[in-house]
């Protein structure tokens, strides 16, 4: 089991500006961190790696459909940009050394139809992932599509909805990726969740209720950890929290209070969450 933490909590593209805070992650005890994918190219992200390698960190990749590239897109030719841009993370990923690419990957976030997903719809996401996830094989790149809550998806809510979606065309190299701010807000119960998905969580995100810190919301963590530990859970347990400073994500995340007294004191709680848990 390793320790990450998301550089969602500074910023959606991670830069120059921000490599400074490798050295102090890895002070702290992280492993690793998690890096979003959404634009540039193989040069800066180059830099990006050395920068993590020379902190002695590892990391993780997360990606997600676009408003005009996705797997469920009703125009085919959007479809087809959608796994493009899917690989093209994978081709990053590759490149800064992640062995795990995750985030909601089946459609883009806060697209919506005003209806139920349809069997059609399924049928493409099904498809588009399995030919992301052969992709990804032969890099070494293992692939954990990533279930929202409503208010961000309509085609995939719970573990269950996942779980069906991953059987319409299953893969070895695709998986599902927990994150307990949604799990928290659209399962009966999270225990039985996490036990429903079993072996095929292969990435997870600790994430708060309010998306602060970890620990201080409304999740009841010791069910979590208790559920892990019980399916025998081994991957990356990362810390996600969201950096209210930014513009665009408090703008795509309707974050419009401060959440935490500093992003230093989120992720220490973080980890040591993790650890109490963990190891204690």
């Amino acid at each position: 089991m390793k320790i990450g933490v998301s550089l969602f909590l500074w910023t959606d593209f991670v830069e120059q500006q921000h490599f400074k805070y490798f050295d102090e992650l890895k002070a702290a005890g992280f492993d690793g961190v998690e890096i979003p994918l959404m634009a540039s190219d193989e040069a800066h992200y180059k830099v990006v790696g050395q920068a993590i390698k020379d902190a002695g960190l590892e990391c993780t990749t997360m990606s997600l459909g676009l408003p005009d590239k996705h797997l469920i897109s009703q125009n085919v030719n959007e479809r087809m940009a959608g796994l493009d841009f899917l690989k093209w993370a994978v081709d990053i990923s590759s490149l800064l050394g992640s062995k795990m690419l995750s985030g909601p990957l089946h459609s883009a976030p806060a697209i919506f139809t005003g209806d139920f997903p349809t069997e059609q719809e399924k049928l493409w996401a099904a498809d588009g992932l399995y030919s992301l996830a052969e992709y990804a094989q032969q890099s070494e790149v293992a692939v954990a599509i990533e279930y929202l809550n409503h208010f961000e998806s309509y085609l995939c809510n719970t573990m269950a909805d996942t779980q069906a979606l991953l059987n319409l065309k299953p893969h070895q190299n695709l998986g599902i990726q927990l994150d307990t701010h949604h799990a928290h807000l659209e399962e009966n119960n999270m225990r039985d969740a996490i036990l429903c998905g079993g072996s095929n969580i292969k990435y997870v995100q600790i994430s708060e209720s309010n998306r602060g810190t970890p620990g201080a919301g409304l999740i009841d963590f010791n069910v979590v950890f208790s559920a892990l530990k019980d399916i025998k859970y081994d991957g990356w347990l990362t810390v996600e929290a969201f950096s209210w400073k930014h513009q665009q994500l408090r703008k795509n995340l309707h974050l419009w209070r401060e959440l935490y007294t500093s992003e230093q004191d989120c992720y220490t709680k973080g980890i040591e969450l993790i650890r109490s848990h963990w190891h204690g």
